[in-house]
């Protein structure tokens, strides 16, 4: 039986009031992810997709020079898979 976790959002705010754009770098031991800041933004919202339901990891996010520590830790849900073929989007890959 295939089960697919729904996820979880983690909210990131960082502004630079020195340049246009800034890029925001969270870091993982399974997740490299960077997200991109304007002038206008502070918050930005970052959507987590894992392949397993238990969840602990130490993570660091780094906006500018600024590097701060946090813990990702709880269960993450899950739906059952009904049976259908999972449907590949085109341009993505399955792996």
């Amino acid at each position: 039986m295939l089960f697919m976790y729904t996820g979880g959002r983690l909210f990131v705010n960082c502004k630079s009031s020195n340049f246009e754009t800034i890029v925001v770098m969270i870091e993982c031991p399974t997740i490299l992810a960077f997200v991109n800041y304007s002038t206008s933004e502070q918050r930005n919202e970052f959507h987590l997709f894992v392949n397993h339901q238990k969840f602990v990891e130490n993570c660091n996010v780094k906006c500018g020079q600024d590097v701060q520590h946090f813990v990702v830790n709880g269960t993450i849900g899950n739906i059952q898979h009904t049976g259908q073929q999972i449907r590949q989007l085109p341009g993505t890959n399955i792996f």
